[in-house]
């Protein structure tokens, strides 16, 4: 399984949200959840949190891998609400 980076977008937040800190931290411990419970994973998984929600992109290989790759973000503390950008490429 493959992680990139972030898009390169920009994304305008507010002063007082959440900060560069805590976006790195959720999304470092969303990608070691993926490689821990799903390490047989094919496809590459693009993370990004905004706030609290955690957007997750690529493309896996089942519908199986694709639901477990959402309820693993869900489980991650922190993660108030998961956008799903999966795609299955069978």
């Amino acid at each position: 399984m493959e992680f990139a980076g972030n898009s390169g977008a920009a994304v305008a937040m507010p002063f007082a949200q959440t900060g560069c800190g805590v976006r790195v931290d959720l999304e470092w411990r969303i990608k070691a959840c993926l490689r821990e419970r799903l390490p047989g994973l094919k496809g590459e998984i693009f993370v990004t949190v905004v706030g609290g929600s955690a957007v997750i992109r690529g493309s896996v290989l089942s519908l199986i891998d694709k639901n477990r790759c959402i309820e693993c973000c869900r489980h991650v503390p922190g993660v108030r609400k998961v956008v799903d950008d999966l795609l299955v490429s069978a």
